[in-house]
């Protein structure tokens, strides 16, 4: 869909009149996503979801429910503003997808900086870690039923999520660097799993959905996070792990600074210390988090490559891959025994 139809629905289910030549077209891996701003000065994101998405409602409630949550306990997120109908959900035929119905939300925008965009420090590292702690408490908090799904990128469902999609890779020696992955999370991670925590988490709390303070001259701070899409009933360790996977490939992206393995092990410690010292999480938790890290890199991976396999158009979609496999690299080249420490920066847990 274009701007023009983004601007209608805005106008016609929320009475929101667009500022002319102002709606931009938001990244997406899978919505619609559109800043505009309204006739009285307010930055808003119209939100139209996928077919898929759509036809859960109960989902996006889900999602509504838990940054309801957040936004009061834990740091500030968007919130689902009403329709002219007073609901917080509404639904629309897209001339764009053939009439399909798919449903439409607005929240506000808040101007800030992501985190993929300021070069880490251990100190801002450990401030985002806290916040994302923050994050996974005020979620063992709440419980909807449509939080428990089946969700591909959960990562609980990681041996059986990816190996059907691995023929999306461009060679044999990618699918073995996977492979190798698949085999840790059987060694390492299932014997444990009975034991891990389950609770709504957020699910994909990467270095686009961290928003840092918007002041270029100060120094950064995280002020709140976005994109509840992802949400699950999932270990609660997860959050923690996924935030770590994309700090390493953010650490590889060509615009940041070249670091050592051991800069590298710096930051993700402080990342990790930050979320333990406001998530409690108990020596199991801790001992899986390594290879959760390396599943949820390889999640990135295999499914980026096939989600660009169906849209080659799509830039976003391909935004991880170089530093994605280089940062998984690094992690495998890490004897599998010293990984934890090198993670954390914390007495090696045995791992059997």
């Amino acid at each position: 869909m274009d701007v023009e139809e983004a601007e209608r629905l805005a106008r016609e289910l929320f009475g929101v009149v667009a500022q002319q030549g102002v709606t931009v077209t938001l990244d997406s891996y899978d919505d619609a996503n559109f800043h505009m701003r309204a006739a009285d000065g307010s930055e808003l994101v119209l939100k139209v979801h996928n077919g898929v998405e759509s036809a859960n409602a109960a989902f996006i409630d889900a999602q509504n429910r838990a940054m309801e949550l957040v936004r009061v306990s834990a740091c500030w997120c968007p919130r689902a503003l009403p329709s002219l109908s007073g609901r917080s959900i509404e639904f629309a035929s897209l001339a764009s997808s053939g009439g399909r119905a798919h449903a439409v939300r607005l929240l506000p925008f808040r101007r800030a900086r992501l985190q993929a965009d300021v070069e880490p420090t251990p100190a801002l590292l450990r401030e985002i870690g806290a916040m994302i702690g923050r994050v996974t408490e005020s979620l063992a908090r709440f419980d909807h039923p449509a939080a428990t799904r089946a969700h591909a990128w959960d990562s609980a469902g990681f041996v059986t999520a990816v190996p059907p999609l691995l023929e999306s890779l461009r060679g044999a020696a990618e699918r073995e660097l996977i492979g190798h992955v698949l085999a840790r999370f059987r060694q390492d991670v299932e014997p444990r799993a009975p034991k891990l925590r389950v609770q709504i988490i957020h699910g994909d709390l990467n270095d686009q959905n961290v928003l840092l303070s918007e002041d270029c001259d100060g120094p950064a701070r995280p002020v709140g996070v976005i994109d509840f899409g992802d949400c699950v009933r999932s270990w609660r360790v997860a959050d923690g792990a996924i935030a770590c996977a994309y700090l390493l490939i953010q650490l590889h992206y060509e615009r940041t600074a070249a670091r050592t393995a051991e800069q590298m092990s710096e930051l993700c410690a402080a990342l990790l210390s930050g979320v333990g010292n406001t998530c409690e999480l108990r020596e199991d938790e801790w001992a899986v988090l390594p290879t959760l890290v390396l599943a949820r890199i390889s999640t990135s991976l295999v499914f980026g490559a096939y989600s660009a396999s169906l849209a080659p158009e799509n830039a976003y979609l391909t935004l991880t891959r170089a530093p994605g496999w280089a940062a998984l690299r690094l992690l495998l080249a890490i004897p599998r025994e010293q990984l934890f420490g090198w993670l954390t920066r914390r007495t090696p847990i045995r791992i059997s």
